[in-house]
């Protein structure tokens, strides 16, 4: 399991440019090329996290309240908010099943049934025209806004379950780690390398972070492939 702290040491050494008697002890307060290498390692990451939409390590699902009578919720208007939210994920996402469910709180799971997913303009003609009556949500539709939009309006303060993909991983502590698989880790180190020598105007390091990246890149997306789309 790496660090960011232990990947920034990890850069640094296959670097070649700082000493092995100089190397940080905290990214806290690092200044100069080590703060270089610190900024590039968080980049790294969040670069990494950004080149497919379908890493399986960044799908997450949340199981909140919906409000009586209210059929339009934002990320932070669940209860409890989700505060990682990038997208919801897409029925075409899900295979065979819908990525959003419901049932009655007060019975529990054994009353779960899926919510059927429609686009937003079908909706917004079924449910927020004229006036409807409140009732055990059957369908939702994702507003342009990323907003979930359920119909029709709850009579009661239902739960649904729903899968979605969250924000990149900002590393900033010492002890943060990666939320890919361990045996991943050192890709990050590959990549803030590639930065690095991009930053230096250096060619021969660029190619040479390039080809262990891609090598990585590879391991990491076969390693899931079971899980990712081609």
């Amino acid at each position: 399991m790496a660090t960011l702290l232990q990947l920034v040491n990890d850069t640094e050494r296959e670097s070649g440019t700082v000493s092995s008697t100089s190397r940080l002890a905290s990214v806290a307060g690092a200044s100069g090329r080590q703060e270089k290498i610190v900024r590039h390692v968080i980049e790294a990451w969040r670069l990494i996290q950004n080149e497919r939409t379908d890493w399986p390590w960044m799908r997450k699902t949340a199981d909140v309240a919906l409000t009586v009578g209210q059929s339009t919720y934002l990320s932070a208007t669940f209860a409890p908010p989700i505060t990682d939210l990038a997208r919801f994920e897409k029925h075409g996402d899900y295979r065979k099943r819908s990525p959003v469910s419901i049932y009655d709180g007060a019975i529990g799971r054994v009353d779960e049934n899926e919510l059927r997913r429609c686009d937003w303009d079908e909706w917004a003609r079924q449910f927020d025209f004229g006036q409807h009556q409140a009732n055990r949500p059957h369908s939702y539709a994702i507003r342009p806004d990323r907003a979930l939009c359920v119909g029709p309006k709850p009579d009661k303060a239902y739960r649904i379950r729903l899968a979605y993909w969250r924000k990149p991983q900002m590393l900033s502590a010492d002890g943060d780690v990666p939320i890919c698989a361990e045996e991943h880790h050192q890709i990050i180190v590959w990549r803030a390398l590639m930065l690095l020598a991009g930053h230096d105007e250096a060619g021969f390091s660029l190619a040479d972070a390039q080809a262990k990246y891609s090598a990585c890149f590879r391991a990491m997306v076969n390693d899931r492939d079971d899980m990712l789309e081609p």
